[in-house]
C-alpha cells in the first residue's frame, strides 16, 4: 500500500485500501477522496487506531462507492486494536447509493443499525461471514431492494427469529425482492421461526428464486412455508433437518408451485424425502432432483401412500445412499426424465419391473455390487417405432453382480457405452448393439470373465474410440475386425490370454493413436500390417512378440510422431536397426530392453526427433558415437545404470555430446 495515497484527491479508483497503523496508511487517508467510484474493499480495518479516524475517512459522503467490503483480520494471533469494532462499524456506514455491501471478520457483539436500515434503498446484495461473536441476525426484511443474501460461519447464532425479518405494523411484505438466501456454515443454528402474521398473509419471500442451506449441523424443525416463487431448495449437510417420521421437514408442498430444482445431501438421518400425502406430487414443475450423501435413505418416497415422482423431472442424480435398496415404481410414467444418475448405493438390488421411460438419454449406474441387471425400456424391440429408444450415453461402473441385459432390446440411438468392473458379465448381447449405427465412443474394461466381443463391432460406422482394458478372458477380437471409417484412437491394455490383434488393421485409415499394453500372449502382428496414417504407436509388455524390429516395417509411417516401444524382444542388443523407424518422429521412448547394450548411428536419421527417453535398460551403455540428433531438445534416462556412470556432469565419457542439449535428467533429476 503506497503512502500518503489521500493526496490524490481526484482519484476516482481504488480497489483495496489495507489500514495500518502508521502515519500515511491510516484510515484517514480516505478523508480527501471524495471522487471514489465503483468498488473498495477495506483490509485490516483491526489496525483502526482511534474512532476518530473513522470519522474523518467519512465514507458517507462518498457517493459514488457503490460495492463496500469491510474485512478485518482472520489470523487468530493478530493483535486487534483496543477501539471498539462495534463503532468503527457504525462509523463507517457509507452513503445510501450502495448497492453492495459484505463484511468479513467482525468480532463486534453485535450490528450497527445502519445495517439493514430500508434507507439503503438501492441495496441489491449483502454478505455477512465470519463474524463470530454476532448472536442475533441483523433486521434485513426491509430493505426494498435486496436481492442475494449470503450468511456464513456466524457461528453465535443459535435462532434466526422475527427480528431478522425486521417486522413492524406498517410492514406490507418482508425481503420483498429477494431471490436468493444461502445459509452456510452456522455451527450453532438451532431454530428458525417466521412471523406467523406475515407467513399466513404471503408476505415473507414472495420473489425468493433459491434457498440454500449448508453444513446446519444442529438445525431442527420446518423451513419457511409458502414459499411460492421458489426454483432451487438445496439442503447440504443438515442431518438434523428432518421431521419426526425421518423424512424433510414440512414445506407445505402445495405452495411449492415454482421448484425446479431440489438438492438434499449430507442429511444423516434422512429414511425418505416425504412420507405424507401432500407430497411429491404437488411438485408439479420439478425438472432436477438430487440426493447425495444420505445414508439412511432406504427409499426416495413412501409407495404405500400411493406416492409418485413428478412428472416434469428431466433428471434423478442418487449419490452414495448405502441403505438405499429400491427404486420407486411408476418410473415409466417419467416421460420427460432424460438423466438418470445412480452411484454408490451398494445395497440396490434391481430395478422397477415395468418399462422405463423412453425419453432417456443419458444413464450412469456406479458402484452398485448388489444390481444383477439392468432396467427394461432401455431399448425397443425393433418392430415399434413408437417406442424407440433415446438412450445415448450409457455407463455401467463397478457393478460386480451384473450378468444381464434386457433381452431382445436394441440402442439405436447410443453413442457413448462404458461398461467397466463388471466381474461377473461374461458377454454383450449382439442384439444389444446390433442396430447402434450412433456409436462414437466404447470403453470396456476390467470385465474378468468376458469372453467376446460383439461381432457387430465392425458396422459401427462412427465409432471415433475403442478402449479394452483388462479383460483377462478374452482371447480374440471379432473376426470381421474394426470399423474402418472414422476410428481414431485403440488402446488395448492388461488382457494377459489375448493372442492377437484385430484383423485387417492396415485398413484403419484413419487411426492416428494406438496402444498395445500389457498383453504377454500376442506372438504376431496382423497381415498386412500397422494401420498406415498413426501419428502415436505404443508397444509395452508383450513379452511373446516373435516379429523381428524389423518387420514392423515402422518406416512407412510416415505421419508417425510419438512412438514408445519396450519389453517386446528381449534379446534386442542394439537400437534402432537400420531403416526401421520412420524419419519424422518427434518423440521416441524406449524402455525395458534387459540386453540392450546400445544406441546405433540410425538415431542421426531422425530429423526432427526432440525428446529421447530411455528407461529400464540394465545393460545399455552405449550412445552413437557421432552424437544425438540436432533437434534433440530433452534427453530423459531412467534405471540405466551403466549409461548414467558415462553421462555424468564432466566426468562422463558422453558429457561433450550432451552437454549442449537445453534439458537432461537422470533418474528424475535435471543436471541441465
Amino acid at each position: 500500500m503506497p503512502l500518503h495515497i489521500g493526496k490524490l484527491i481526484n482519484l476516482k479508483k481504488l480497489s483495496k485500501f489495507i489500514v495500518a497503523k502508521g502515519n500515511g496508511r491510516r484510515i484517514t487517508e480516505l478523508k480527501g477522496l471524495s471522487h471514489l467510484q465503483g468498488q473498495l474493499s477495506l483490509f485490516d480495518l483491526q489496525n483502526v487506531a482511534e474512532i476518530r479516524d473513522v470519522r474523518v475517512a467519512n465514507l458517507k459522503e462518498k457517493r459514488g462507492l457503490d460495492d463496500l467490503v469491510m474485512k478485518w483480520s482472520s489470523a487468530p494471533n493478530d493483535i486487534r486494536s483496543e477501539v471498539d469494532e462495534f463503532e468503527v462499524l457504525d462509523m463507517l456506514e457509507p452513503h445510501q447509493n450502495l448497492k453492495k455491501l459484505s463484511i468479513f471478520f467482525y468480532e463486534g457483539s453485535k450490528f450497527p443499525s445502519w445495517i439493514g436500515d430500508p434507507s439503503f434503498v438501492n441495496m441489491v446484495y449483502l454478505n455477512l461471514c465470519d463474524c463470530s461473536k454476532i448472536t442475533s441476525l441483523p433486521s434485513l426484511g426491509r430493505l426494498p431492494l435486496l436481492k442475494d443474501l449470503h450468511i456464513e460461519r456466524m457461528c453465535g447464532v443459535s435462532l434466526v427469529d422475527s427480528e431478522f425479518y425486521g417486522a413492524t405494523p406498517y410492514s406490507d411484505k418482508l425481503f420483498p425482492s429477494l431471490e436468493t438466501l444461502t445459509f452456510g456454515e452456522m455451527s450453532k443454528w438451532e431454530k428458525w421461526f417466521q412471523p406467523l402474521e406475515f407467513e399466513a398473509a404471503e408476505k415473507i419471500f414472495p420473489y425468493l428464486h433459491e434457498l440454500v442451506l449448508q453444513s446446519c449441523p444442529k438445525l431442527v424443525g420446518d423451513l419457511p412455508n409458502l414459499l411460492t416463487s421458489l426454483i432451487k431448495l438445496s439442503i447440504f449437510e443438515c442431518p438434523l433437518l428432518t421431521a419426526p417420521n425421518l423424512s424433510l421437514p414440512s414445506l407445505h408442498f402445495t405452495c411449492l408451485v415454482s421448484l425446479e430444482v431440489l438438492e438434499v445431501e449430507d442429511c444423516g438421518e434422512l429414511r425418505s424425502l416425504w412420507q405424507e400425502s401432500a407430497g411429491f406430487k404437488n411438485l408439479s414443475c420439478l425438472k432436477r432432483l438430487a440426493v447425495i450423501k444420505c445414508p439412511q435413505l432406504l427409499q426416495l418416497i413412501d409407495e404405500d401412500e400411493d406416492e409418485e415422482l413428478p412428472s416434469s423431472l428431466e433428471y434423478i442424480e442418487i449419490e452414495d445412499c448405502s441403505n438405499l435398496v429400491k427404486l420407486p415404481n411408476g418410473m415409466q410414467k417419467l416421460r420427460t426424465l432424460k438423466d438418470l444418475s445412480i452411484k454408490w448405493c451398494p445395497k440396490l438390488l434391481s430395478f422397477p419391473s415395468e418399462s422405463f421411460p423412453s425419453l432417456l438419454k443419458n444413464l450412469v449406474i456406479l458402484e452398485c455390487a448388489l444390481l444383477q441387471s439392468l432396467p427394461k425400456g432401455l431399448g425397443h424391440n425393433g418392430s415399434s417405432s413408437i417406442t424407440r429408444c433415446h438412450l445415448e450415453h450409457l455407463e455401467i461402473l463397478g457393478c460386480q453382480s451384473l450378468r444381464f441385459f434386457p433381452a431382445g432390446e436394441l440402442l439405436a440411438a447410443l453413442k457413448h457405452l462404458e461398461i467397466w468392473d463388471c466381474n461377473w458379465l461374461d458377454y454383450i448381447p449382439e442384439r444389444l448393439l446390433l442396430n447402434s449405427r450412433s456409436l462414437e465412443f466404447i470403453r470396456i474394461g476390467n470385465c474378468k470373465n468376458l469372453r467376446a466381443l460383439p461381432h457387430c463391432l465392425s458396422t459401427f460406422e462412427h465409432l471415433t474410440e475403442l478402449h479394452v482394458n483388462q479383460c483377462s478372458s478374452l482371447e480374440y477380437f471379432p473376426e470381421s475386425g474394426l470399423p474402418i471409417h472414422n476410428l481414431r484412437t485403440l488402446l488395448i491394455f492388461d488382457c494377459e490370454n489375448l493372442k492377437s490383434l484385430p484383423n485387417r488393421m492396415h485398413d484403419l485409415t484413419t487411426l492416428q493413436h494406438l496402444t498395445v499394453f500389457g498383453c504377454p500372449c500376442i506372438e504376431t502382428f496382423p497381415e498386412g500390417g500397422f494401420p498406415p496414417n498413426l501419428l502415436s504407436l505404443t508397444i509395452l509388455d508383450c513379452k511373446q512378440l516373435k516379429s523381428h524390429f524389423a518387420m514392423w516395417h515402422l518406416h512407412k509411417l510416415t505421419s508417425l510422431k510419438d512412438l514408445i516401444v519396450g519389453d517386446f524382444d528381449r534379446d534386442m542388443v542394439s537400437f534402432p536397426e537400420d531403416f526401421t523407424i520412420p524419419p519424422n518422429l518427434v518423440h521416441l521412448q524406449i524402455q525395458s530392453l534387459p540386453k540392450l547394450k546400445s544406441i546405433s548411428e540410425g538415431l542421426l536419421d531422425l530429423i526432427s526427433l526432440e525428446a529421447l527417453d530411455i528407461w529400464n535398460c540394465p545393460n545399455l551403455q552405449c550412445l552413437p558415437e557421432k552424437g544425438l540428433p540436432i533437434t534433440l531438445g530433452v534427453l530423459q534416462i531412467r534405471n540405466c545404470p551403466l549409461l548414467e556412470e558415462e553421462c555424468r556432469n564432466e566426468k562422463g565419457a558422453y558429457w561433450p555430446i550432451i552437454s549442449n542439449l537445453p534439458r537432461v535428467r537422470i533418474n528424475y533429476d535435471d543436471i541441465l
